[in-house]
């Protein structure tokens, strides 16, 4: 697959508009629960007891809390939208854990795929679908090409499939009425 960009997720907030960031997986912790003897057997780190359905622990992916995460960020640029009722201080803690949060599982999964800096006004596709730089583009020194670069995340990657990660953390998840924490904005 290739990153490509997304003007869902790039659009502005609009009041009364659905939000792409708000499917069910952003919208909470995605908790599910394991059995106490299964997570004793794989040697997983002791969890929280589910208060209502004992001999169970709840448990929750990585990946759920880096995008709980990043859409708090983005929340937290319309604080007046989405946390009326919120210190700037409570928003600030939040947001600050937050930033570390994500800046540790890039660190952690480095992503290597290429990226490149490419001039939309210089640059076509060609009949084989190659991308090729104008006539005009060419004629330019070096320091003149580097005005008016963009990135782009157009490479080849390779992925996890989410909607199987989303599926098997569906078939487990737990209410959040079942676990003795709260609920996380």
């Amino acid at each position: 697959m290739k990153y490509e960009p997304d003007p869902e997720f790039q659009s502005p907030i609009v009041p009364g508009k659905e939000d792409p960031w708000t499917s069910w997986a952003l919208e909470n912790d995605n908790g599910f629960k394991i059995a106490n003897e299964t997570a004793k057997k794989h040697g997983l780190p002791k969890s929280v007891e589910l208060y209502r359905d004992p001999g169970y622990l709840i448990y929750g992916l990585g990946v759920y809390h880096q995008l709980h995460c990043l859409n708090r960020l983005r929340k937290s640029f319309y604080p007046d939208i989405f946390y009326p009722n919120m210190s700037t201080e409570q928003i600030e803690i939040h947001k600050n854990h937050c930033f570390d949060a994500i800046r540790q599982a890039i660190l952690c999964h480095g992503d290597i795929s290429l990226i490149y800096w490419w001039d939309p006004n210089y640059t076509y596709i060609d009949d084989d679908g190659i991308e090729r730089y104008t006539e005009d583009y060419l004629k330019k020194s070096p320091r003149e090409r580097q005005v008016g670069l963009h990135a782009s995340w157009s490479s080849e990657v390779q992925c996890r499939d989410m909607d199987a990660i989303n599926i098997w953390v569906k078939e487990r998840m737990v209410d959040p009425d079942k676990y003795g924490g709260r609920e996380v904005d």
